[in-house]
Order: C-alpha cells, then structure tokens, then sequence
C-alpha cells in the first residue's frame, strides 16, 4: 500500500483530496501497532485512553501487552513518481519537521521543482532522517497543462490511493476483540460506553 522510503528517495509532493477531510498536504493519524498489525484512531476518540494503558504496561513482562502494544503517530504524503503515478509514503517526527518548514514557500507549490530528497542512515539500528532535506530538480508533469488548477483536481481525485476507505477499514472501532484481548473487556466497554454517552449528548438525549 505504501511506498517504502530508501536512502536517495526524491518525492514530488502532491495534496490528498479526502472526502472526509478536504485537501490535505499531510495526513497525521493515531496508530497502534499490535504485533504484526497497525490499526488506526480515525476519529481520534479511543487513543488517547489507551496510550496511558500503554506506557504504564508497556514494559510490565506480566502484562499482555509486554512487547506486543506500541502508539505512535505517524503521517502520510502523497508524491508524483517517475511515470506519474501517485503514491503515498508513511513517515514519523523528523521528516514532518522538514516537511512541514519547507511546505509555505516550497513544497506547496506544484508546479515548482522542489521536491524532498531522502537521506537514510542507521544509528544504533535505528533509521535517521535528520540530513534529508529540500531540493529543485526535475519531474515527470502527469497532466497537459502545468498552470490549469482544475486538470490537477480531476488528476488528483481519479488517481490518487483512496487512503479514505484504507483508514477506515483498519480503524480501530472494528477491532475490539481483538482489543479486548489485549486491554481487558472493560477498558474497551468504558470506552464504547463513553462514546455511546457523548453521541447521545450531542443529540440532546
């Protein structure tokens, strides 16, 4: 589903046009990885009581979730490869932080050169981003006219990944068994319980 970054990766970036969120230049989400599996806080409603589980039992060896469980958040961009396609690549903190200095004046605009150039080192087995950064170079344009606005539009919205249903097919509401295993039925009932509460407030009942 998801481009994985290399050392030397250069990304055109390119917005998300999601129906649920309008354009979208990064999408940041909730994640919790469990085992082999990431599921994803959509609404950002359930995370934020499981993450205070998480960091008190994370390093319990009794507890279910010792080595199992972890959060993290993480972002997601779209970027025009080599032929034109579109294609999306998932990354954590350091690459947002340059991304994010570089979006106003740089990256933002889509018909520039500029583009994010990927530098990958290992530091202790851990992946460091922190020399990649910004640069001009050429590009593959997919559509005829670089300056019409609504060619862009139709490209982005007939091509891009549908990251909208992707999201929402793992979130984290259709995996309560699974849940429940690991954080005990009554943390999840709480929490199901609570947004039962809050819906039913909103509705004035």
């Amino acid at each position: 589903m998801f481009h994985k970054i290399q050392d030397g990766d250069t990304f055109k970036l390119i917005p998300q046009i999601s129906k649920e969120n309008g354009i979208l230049w990064i999408r940041e989400m909730d994640c919790l990885f469990i085992e082999n599996d990431i599921i994803y806080d959509v609404d950002y409603k359930w995370m934020s009581k499981l993450k205070s589980i998480i960091y008190k039992d994370k390093y319990n060896s009794t507890s279910p979730m010792y080595n199992k469980v972890n959060y993290s958040k993480r972002y997601y961009c779209n970027f025009i490869d080599k032929t034109g396609s579109i294609k999306t690549f998932t990354f954590g903190r350091t690459l947002h932080k340059i991304i994010v200095e570089n979006l106003p004046d740089k990256l933002t605009n889509i018909r520039s050169n500029w583009h994010l150039h990927i530098s990958l080192e290992i530091k202790s087995t851990y992946p460091s981003y922190i020399k990649s950064n910004v640069i001009e170079t050429g590009w593959f344009c997919p559509v005829n006219d670089l300056n019409d606005q609504e060619e862009w539009m139709e490209f982005i919205k007939n091509n891009s990944p549908d990251l909208d249903t992707y999201f929402r097919q793992k979130d984290i509401k259709y995996h309560r068994d699974e849940l429940s295993k690991v954080f005990g039925n009554d943390v999840i009932s709480e929490i199901i319980s609570n947004e039962r509460s809050e819906k039913l407030n909103q509705l004035g009942i």
